[in-house]
């Protein structure tokens, strides 16, 4: 029965987290760990982190395959964070 059940939320998994989501999720965490040491706030990092994934380019260069400009772009707002 587990066997089942895991077999059936793989598939279904598989239907929902894209390439996309996966590149959203790389670019985060190079985000993360740049951000750490340009940004010394706990709170200023979290609200930069939230502009990169709400930042509407890199989500259209992540739709556009163009995953290395988009890390560019988030480590670019980050350097020019205030």
């Amino acid at each position: 029965m587990s066997k089942k059940i895991k077999d059936t939320s793989e598939k279904v998994f598989k239907k929902i987290i894209t390439k996309e989501v996966i590149a959203q999720i790389k670019i985060q965490k190079i985000g993360r760990e740049f951000a750490k040491e340009f940004i010394p706030s706990h709170t200023q990092r979290r609200e930069c982190l939230r502009k990169i994934t709400s930042d509407n380019e890199i989500d259209q260069l992540i739709k556009d395959g163009q995953i290395k400009k988009a890390e560019k772009r988030a480590i670019t707002i980050i350097r020019n964070w205030k």
